[in-house]
């Protein structure tokens, strides 16, 4: 018995590390209705007078952003992302796209204009929104 518990932990320990790994926000927001519509500039300026207020106004919320391509790349997750609005470095709205939402971004370039539909997922240097898509 004594030699089962670590093999158990072990099994325990790396079914929680798949678990983990595997993509998450699969949830499909594209089609749900926007609770919020915004200026991408001006989603941010509100997080910048009052993170905490910004914060539960927005959470969980699903929310429409528009705004100017500022970058664009992918995460230490391999899940691409754009900056949308801002003027310089940590400034604007990160929109998290899931590895099906690449097609929907690689014709993108900085400085385009779009419409970014997402659901809140907090704020880390930027709002960041998840599972978006382009509207």
């Amino acid at each position: 018995m004594k030699k089962l518990v670590p093999v158990i932990l072990a099994a325990l320990l790396a079914l929680l590390i798949v678990g983990c790994s595997t993509e998450s926000g699969t949830e499909d927001v594209a089609s749900e209705k926007a609770a919020y519509s915004v200026n991408a500039n001006a989603m941010m300026k509100e997080f910048k007078a009052n993170e905490v207020k910004a914060d539960e106004k927005y959470k969980d919320a699903v929310v429409t952003v528009k705004g100017k391509v500022t970058d664009m790349g992918k995460d230490i997750t391999d899940e691409a992302y754009i900056i949308v609005g801002g003027t310089g470095m940590l400034d604007g709205v990160q929109c998290m796209f899931s590895k099906s939402g690449i097609d929907d971004i690689s014709n993108l370039s900085k400085g385009d204009t779009v419409t970014v539909k997402g659901k809140y997922d907090g704020f880390i240097m930027y709002p960041i929104l998840a599972n978006c898509s382009l509207q």
